[in-house]
């Protein structure tokens, strides 16, 4: 199988130590199915992960506004904007104290959001951080391709959510398909995997490969 989902899904950090409940629904929570399609070629499939991120890029700019109203309801769209806002936000943090780090000789700072007080002259009790470490991700991730062969079949599994942005991709590739083509995978939903894999993988189980 090859599987693919958008990074969106996956909220909040988790931590080395147990992996209780709270963890797999603070980390993701939504209840998304997935979508599958059989025998689809698996180069086929991997250029559907490569053409959605190219047509994912570029993030929207930090300073630009969003369509939906002000005083629309926020909603998983908006939430989404939100987070490449945030995104945005960290990176440029972390790339100016890099460029501070090496051009100086700064003390070891704890690392942490950098703030400012702009409610006057006096800088009240802000407190120097190291800016947090980002690395650039891509907007859809896949897993690791089953076959060397690009020719081989396999099962194209996309998350409910991308499935339309997939389901295109796919016709635009020359592989014609129409929406209700694809079939709900199962009975599992998106906030479910991550305690699954936990289960699996952390209790001895090598599944590196």
């Amino acid at each position: 199988m090859f599987v693919i989902a958008n990074n969106e899904s996956l909220r909040y950090d988790i931590y080395s130590g147990p992996f209780t409940k709270n963890d797999q629904l603070t980390a993701s929570f939504y209840t998304d199915q997935f979508k599958f399609l059989p025998n689809i070629k698996q180069s086929v499939a991997q250029n559907v992960l490569g053409s959605m991120n190219k047509a994912a890029s570029p993030q929207v700019p930090a300073c630009q506004a969003p369509k939906s109203s002000a005083n629309a309801i926020v909603g998983r769209d908006d939430a989404a904007y939100a987070d490449r806002i945030h995104k945005a936000w960290v990176q440029d943090m972390y790339r100016r104290d890099v460029l501070e780090r090496r051009n100086s000789d700064t003390v070891w700072k704890s690392p942490g959001y950098v703030t400012t007080d702009s409610c006057g002259p006096d800088p009240g009790d802000d407190t120097p951080h190291a800016a947090l470490h980002y690395s650039e991700l891509t907007h859809y991730v896949g897993s690791k391709p089953p076959s060397t062969d690009p020719d081989a079949s396999v099962d194209f599994i996309v998350l409910g959510y991308i499935w339309p942005r997939a389901c295109d991709t796919l016709n635009a590739l020359g592989v014609t398909q129409k929406f209700d083509d694809a079939v709900i995978y199962g009975d599992l939903q998106s906030y479910q995997t991550m305690a699954i894999y936990a289960q699996d993988c952390w209790n001895g189980q090598d599944c590196s490969k």
